[in-house]
């Protein structure tokens, strides 16, 4: 196995400048020579890490496949003598290009000759990009065209950049009827397990449809936000410009800083004709019928379709929850806000939820009357219930 071992010699050099490594043989130093060819590589074509010319091995060796936006990159060139023997090697062309979407972000060209002996069974490293931390979140892939010994060699590896940092959005309504503007809240989630500084310049709003864009718009912010591990963070609120015609848009937001980031989410235009009246639906309440004297109480209220083929397009107007004992008002909550619910067939929303407001606790032993009361249009539906605290 010690003979199948492979010697690596390696020359650690930062991304901007160049990396070639002189091949050493036992006898001395072997000059290193470059030549220039022009490397025009098709970025559909998909290539290996790896490539056995001869005698030869090339490839392509990266500390990993998934980097952290800001994570230093790193990406060698080996080639390997496969025999037993020491072996002569010319290199007359040598071209790196790393793409990211279709653009190149780094490119290194040569334009001498490489000449120099390889000990057997042994490593040594052609090029090496190490350092640089400018990469953006999104899929690259790097790219080498050499000429070994006169024979074309090309190899590839992908790898990717993510970010330890999501954005993502929460609408005030499931849809909007045409004619309307949809207000957005933009939040930062933190999943890594460290405290993350997130310097935010400005965000770029977008909606468009399967065939263009249809309205931008720049918001600058110039702000720092410190995430704690595992934690979100509120941005800022947006209206979108009003949207005329009924169907699916994509609503984007660029977000530009020290770590460039993009969310996406889909906004639902629906015409005037299509908004459900109070026909199949129906409240229900997950309120318990027994209650604990003195142990706090938390309920959801939802607004139930229950068509089992149509979804419904509902526009909730106004919502009232009431708890009363003997008559007397124990808990009121009241709201006028519209809100605008999408439900499927046989699926159910929630429309009210005691944990976001505060939780109850019936004091009181004996029974209590539950009353939740929604409008919809012209029309009403209630929902009424009793139960006991004990």
């Amino acid at each position: 196995m010690n003979e199948e071992t492979e010697k690596e010699r390696k020359v650690k050099k930062p991304l901007s400048k160049v990396g070639l490594i002189l091949g050493i043989n036992f006898a001395g130093v072997v000059a290193i020579f470059l030549f220039y060819i022009q490397f025009n590589g098709n970025p559909t074509i998909r290539v290996n890490p790896v490539t056995t010319v001869g005698d030869f091995r090339v490839y392509i060796s990266s500390s990993k496949d998934l980097y952290l936006a800001g994570e230093p990159f790193d990406f060698k060139v080996y080639l390997t003598n496969l025999s037993s023997d020491y072996k002569n090697f010319e290199i007359y062309a040598f071209d790196l290009k790393i793409t990211g979407s279709s653009t190149d972000v780094y490119l290194f060209k040569t334009s001498n000759v490489i000449r120099s002996t390889i000990d057997p069974k042994s490593t040594i490293l052609i090029y090496s990009v190490k350092g640089g931390t400018n990469f953006t979140t999104g899929n690259y892939t790097g790219k080498v065209l050499m000429n070994l010994n006169g024979k074309t060699v090309l190899i590839g590896k992908n790898f990717k950049y993510t970010s330890n940092i999501s954005p993502f959005f929460t609408f005030a309504n499931d849809f909007i009827v045409e004619g309307q503007k949809e207000n957005v809240s933009v939040y930062l989630r933190n999943i890594s397990t460290d405290t993350i500084n997130v310097k935010i310049q400005k965000i770029i709003f977008s909606i468009s449809n399967q065939r263009q864009i249809l309205s931008t718009n720049d918001l600058t912010l110039n702000s720092t936000l410190t995430m704690p591990p595992d934690s979100k963070s509120f941005v800022c609120n947006y209206q979108t410009k009003t949207i005329q015609n009924p169907g699916d848009y994509i609503f984007a937001a660029k977000i530009i800083g020290n770590q460039d980031m993009v969310a996406t989410s889909v906004i639902s235009v629906i015409n005037k004709d299509g908004i459900s009246g109070i026909s199949g639906l129906k409240i229900t309440s997950d309120l318990p019928s027994d209650v604990k004297s003195k142990v706090p109480v938390s309920f959801s209220v939802f607004l139930v379709n229950d068509d089992a083929l149509q979804k419904k397009y509902v526009i909730l107007d106004s919502l009232t929850v009431i708890i009363k004992k003997d008559d007397v008002e124990f808990y009121r909550f009241s709201s006028a806000v519209p809100h605008n619910f999408r439900i499927n067939a046989g699926e159910k929303k929630i429309i009210f939820d005691s944990k976001a407001l505060q939780e109850l606790t019936f004091s009181e032993i004996g029974t209590y009357d539950f009353e939740v009361m929604v409008k919809i249009g012209n029309n009403s539906i209630s929902y009424n219930k009793k139960f006991q605290s004990s």
